[in-house]
């Protein structure tokens, strides 16, 4: 017996559950005109530093919410994001749990690296983080899963996962209601 087969024009619809839960999940290198050797005597002060200006932990804030254009942009646009725009404003500039980090280390280039970054060749104090979106794009991902499962009842239970919507009309571009 041959597997169920799923045709979906890719280009106007989208999967939630392929699309994901950690929504803005992203990892980031910084590299600092500083040598990578400033490591040795700072490890403590740079700890210090990641401390006071990120959280960790699952449902972690800040008390005095941060500044960023981000906060500015349109919320509205599903009664998901409209609902959480506070809470995910109070995570703003928190690295949560699971997976996610920061972390200082060295980053070093040889000469035909450096050519193509504009750097000296050598090594260099790096921050590298891994962030997301935290409990916000789960709960947007799960709303978007639901309506999509719900208008293909039809799929066999091993593909109601790969549910999708249609970006052509509201329910798939956040509109729709509730």
């Amino acid at each position: 017996m041959s597997a169920p087969r799923l045709q979906v024009r890719a280009s106007a619809h989208g999967v939630p559950y392929a699309v994901g839960v950690d929504i803005a999940c992203r990892m980031k290198l910084t590299v600092y005109d500083r040598k990578a050797n400033t490591l040795a005597g700072q490890r403590d002060r740079l700890a210090n530093l990641i401390e006071s200006e990120t959280r960790f932990g699952m449902g972690c804030e800040f008390k005095q919410r941060r500044e960023h254009d981000v906060m500015d942009e349109d919320w509205s646009v599903s009664p998901v994001t409209n609902r959480l725009r506070d809470k995910a404003w109070k995570q703003l500039g928190t690295s949560g749990s699971g997976n996610h980090f920061v972390e200082f280390g060295a980053f070093t280039v040889d000469a035909e690296q450096a050519r193509a970054l504009g750097l000296e060749p050598g090594g260099y104090l790096a921050l590298l983080t891994h962030s997301g979106s935290h409990g916000t794009g789960a709960q947007v991902c799960d709303y978007y899963r639901k309506r999509a499962m719900a208008r293909h009842e039809h799929l066999p239970k091993e593909l109601k996962h790969l549910a999708w919507l249609s970006l052509d009309d509201a329910s798939g571009r956040g509109g729709g209601g509730e």
